[in-house]
């Protein structure tokens, strides 16, 4: 729209000129060399525009002529990385999809086209990882940690090679540089935590974590659970140095960031029964077991009095269980308290009194344990435990990960080192004490039935 507006406006103008120049002919007269010319002004002035435009023209061509090689070169290497920067794209793509022997011939295509090795290098290092080759791989990281602008490129492909090689050190200590470059990257303040927890360095883990959350990086519910996994490793660490009133806090903290975390609570339980808080801990433990029984809680619970006798023990669970009386944990809590008080009939009411049509492991091991400490059939014993091999699994701390199952919970699971991913549930595959048992009982199966022993003579009748 403007510039039809300025066309116009010029083509007025010189209108305007050509007319103002027509109501005013003049005359000019030059006399040079001999030479005499008579014309007039308006003539003069398109001659002068017609000299102009010839000496515009031969400069332009002169220009175009002088300057055609370097243009002929700009234009070569133009297309040179138009080339390049296409094989780079394709030889991406090819990564992605896995084919390495085409990543390769790209990556080496995109390597001779262009003249930026950080790139190439790139595509070089991700060829190697994808061909296991990871010295390579490696070499070309390090170069790439080389250059100012991919030097966190470089440093992250290193940091996954070392983590994939299992060494968490030099992981870490990759992990720390990358924090460095960037600390506000959602990816490394969340890298960096998980291996500084990996290395139980929980107050740098913490120091992390509250830069994440200043820097809003991590959603709130996550970073809530995660301080209180911190807190509770710090609780444990401080047990483990007899500080017991440092791991009090500490339990009492994680408690407080996730009441749900069965753990941190049971922990804090126990300190507080070691610095003689027994009010204390029982209030804390009854809550928890109001809320959500476990039998971590109800271990905690008895162990509040280690010197007290098993009938008294069984009078406290008693109050516990009447928590929640209808609930699996409280019958199987006040069933075990029953059977170390040898209170037979008691137990099997116990036991009896959870309704389900398909009892879970413990349950009938429990039901064979029962069977052969009151002195019941021993084959009734072994079907229970026969029952127990093909039972539902009791719920257990199961990694989400790897499935791997253990008696205490980890901040960090011992197969696959994942952090936090132990969730109470049934697992899909049966713990190894059922297992251990079940061979037991298979052992006691083959073994050979005893010899009868030798009837006695019968006595001759007195003559």
């Amino acid at each position: 729209m403007w510039r039809a507006v300025v066309l116009f406006l010029c083509l007025a103008a010189v209108g305007y000129g050509a007319s103002w120049l027509a109501d005013r002919p003049g005359a000019i007269s030059l006399q040079w060399l001999g030479l005499r010319v008579e014309t007039s002004v308006g003539v003069l002035a398109a001659a002068l525009l017609v000299l102009l435009a010839v000496v515009v023209t031969v400069y332009k061509v002169w220009a175009w002529i002088r300057d055609a090689p370097e243009a002929l070169r700009r234009n070569r290497v133009t297309n040179k990385q138009r080339r390049g920067y296409d094989a780079l794209t394709k030889g991406l793509v090819a990564i992605a999809a896995g084919d390495a022997k085409e990543a390769r011939r790209l990556s080496d295509r995109a390597g001779n086209l262009l003249d930026e090795p950080p790139l190439t290098l790139l595509l070089s290092a991700q060829v190697a990882s994808l061909e296991g080759d990871e010295s390579g791989a490696r070499k070309r990281f390090q170069e790439l940690a080389e250059h100012p602008e991919t030097e966190f490129l470089g440093v992250r492909g290193l940091l996954v090679q070392a983590k994939r090689a299992g060494d968490t050190k030099a992981a870490l200590a990759l992990a720390e540089r990358a924090f460095q470059l960037r600390p506000d990257a959602t990816w490394v303040v969340s890298e960096l935590f998980s291996l500084q927890a990996q290395q139980e360095d929980w107050s740098a883990a913490q120091t992390t974590l509250s830069h994440g959350l200043k820097r809003k990086l991590l959603p709130e519910s996550e970073a809530q659970r995660n301080r209180a996994v911190v807190a509770y490793g710090q609780a444990m660490s401080a047990e483990a140095r007899g500080e017991h009133k440092m791991a009090l806090d500490h339990a009492k903290q994680s408690h407080k960031y996730d009441p749900d975390f069965i753990p941190a609570t049971a922990l804090a339980a126990r300190m507080m029964t070691t610095l003689g808080q027994m009010r204390r801990a029982r209030k804390l433990l009854e809550e928890a077991w109001g809320h959500a029984p476990h039998p971590e809680l109800a271990a905690a619970y008895a162990d509040m009095h280690p010197d007290e006798s098993a009938e008294a023990r069984r009078e406290r669970l008693r109050k516990l269980a009447a928590l929640k009386p209808d609930h699996e944990e409280s019958f199987i809590m006040l069933a075990q308290a029953a059977m170390a008080c040898s209170d037979w009939d008691d137990a099997r009411k116990q036991l009896e009194a959870i309704e389900t049509p398909n009892p879970d492991a413990r349950f009938c091991r429990l039901m064979a344990d029962l069977t052969e400490r009151s002195g019941g059939d021993m084959a009734q014993a072994r079907d229970w435990l026969r029952r127990a091999a093909n039972a539902r699994f009791h719920a257990a701390w199961v990694c989400g990960d790897c499935g791997r199952q253990v008696l205490t919970w980890a901040p960090h699971c011992p197969e696959c080192h994942a952090f936090d991913s132990f969730r109470w549930k049934a697992p899909h595959i049966a713990p190894p004490a059922l297992l251990s048992e079940l061979s037991a009982m298979s052992e006691e199966d083959t073994e050979p039935e005893p010899a009868p022993a030798p009837a006695e003579e019968e006595a001759k009748p007195a003559a």
